[in-house]
């Protein structure tokens, strides 16, 4: 009878351990299970909490607060729609530049009233309300009418114009204005991404993307004359009279007459430009200005043309300041030196930039001569005519420069004072 006992008393206490310890792996399961959880959150929370550790986003967004409406910034908030941002930093870009694009009639009066005779763009570049824009959009007007995006109208005073650069500056009476800032010429590359915003054949605000397919193009254009109005296709549009500027033939054929004057340092992109983006902007993907559309090449496509942002902003200082502008010239003609030019003219030197004709004046009178190879100036060195003279024009008549010359295979230095351009 104990025996019994004593079985059945084991057999309990066996029981009791194998119930023991099928709860304990239970509890040690559950404890696994919320530990984990406890500890993914944990994890969440920390990575959440220090985003440094997470690789970097490749797109950049442009940053706008509300505060920048009318601080003058060039980055300001769409209020007219309440956007919101974007991942798509072009649209982020075109919604604040656009901010600081306007619209631009020109009326002109006849017997009949005040008649609207070519439309344009142009953008804000100063909170007190200084626009620029192309001077072929406001060449003859006698009244400019300027309209911003959110709808007010204003009529513009016309501060100067300079024709060689293809640029005029006008103001409206307004203050704490979104406006657009410049970047520098030097810091534009070949290939990045640039859009272009304006008004073409009056479809407002259009934006249009591209790359900057060139720099530092120079173009001769075409002399031009307004034929009868029954010829002219571009009539009443902001390029009445400058329809040549669309068919132009290739500057480099000898048989398209040319303006006496280059403009050099010219941006060239395919972004889409065409009549009415004439004096929009063209900007980088930082929203800052890098050329003033101006012309299209329409033989080609995808062939854009902007005035670079360094002779802008030396038109609009000398506008501001003198209401006109001086371009400095150095006084000689100049072609480009290659491996055929050099052995045509027995030259010791391939590279630089070949002096072809020295008129009477300063460079004469310096010890500038013929046949001189200019291989730099102001410790600048330069590979093509375009660079030397968008530098030259970087300059104020009556400034002294000097010349790093090679002449019959010797190096020497001759220096100069700056004549002015005769236009």
């Amino acid at each position: 009878m104990s025996e019994n006992v004593q079985t059945r008393y084991d057999d309990q206490r066996k029981t009791l351990v194998s119930k023991s310890r099928i709860g304990g792996i239970i509890v040690g399961i559950i404890l696994f299970i919320i530990g984990g959880m406890i500890g993914s959150f944990l994890s969440i929370y920390w990575i959440a909490s220090n985003p440094s550790i997470l690789p970097e986003s490749p797109i950049k967004t442009v940053q706008l607060d509300a505060s920048q409406q009318n601080n003058g910034s060039s980055y300001p908030t769409d209020s007219t729609d309440g956007m919101v941002l974007s991942q798509d930093p072009i649209v982020n870009v075109a919604a604040s530049v656009s901010q600081s694009v306007v619209k631009i009639d020109v009326m002109t009066q006849s017997r009949y009233g005040w008649q609207k005779t070519g439309s344009g763009s142009g953008f804000i570049v100063s909170e007190d309300g200084y626009i620029v824009t192309n001077n072929h959009v406001v060449d003859g007007s006698q009244k400019i009418l300027v309209e911003r995006k959110n709808g007010e109208k204003y009529e513009a005073q016309l501060i100067g114009t300079d024709s060689i650069s293809d640029i005029a500056l006008i103001q409206i009476e307004a203050s704490g204005l979104p406006f657009l800032e410049f970047e520098k010429s030097e810091q534009v590359r070949v290939g990045e991404t640039v859009i272009a915003i304006g008004n073409p054949y009056g479809y407002e605000y259009t934006v249009t993307k591209g790359v900057v397919s060139a720099i530092q193009r120079e173009l001769s254009l075409p002399e031009t004359s307004t034929p009868p109005p029954s010829s002219n296709p571009f009539e009443g549009t902001p390029f009445d009279g400058f329809e040549d500027y669309f068919d132009f033939n290739i500057p480099q054929q000898s048989n398209t007459p040319t303006a006496n004057i280059p403009m050099v340092g010219v941006v060239q992109t395919d972004a889409a430009i065409n009549p009415g983006n004439s004096g929009g902007p063209l900007v980088d993907m930082e929203g800052k200005v890098i050329g003033v559309n101006f012309l299209i090449d329409a033989q080609g496509q995808g062939l854009g043309f902007a005035i670079d942002s360094n002779t802008v902003t030396k038109v609009i200082e000398d506008l501001r300041k003198y209401g006109t502008v001086s371009w400095a010239s150095l006084g000689v003609v100049i072609t480009e030196n290659t491996d055929e030019i050099a052995a045509s003219l027995k030259l010791s030197v391939n590279t630089g930039v070949v002096v072809v004709e020295v008129p009477a004046g300063n460079a004469r009178k310096a010890g500038i001569l013929k046949q001189d190879v200019i291989l730099g100036m102001d410790d600048r060195m330069f590979h093509s005519p375009q660079e030397l003279i968008t530098y030259v024009r970087s300059k104020d008549p009556g400034d002294e420069v000097e010349l790093f010359i090679n002449r019959d295979g010797k190096e020497m230095k001759i220096k100069t004072i700056l004549e002015e351009l005769k236009k």
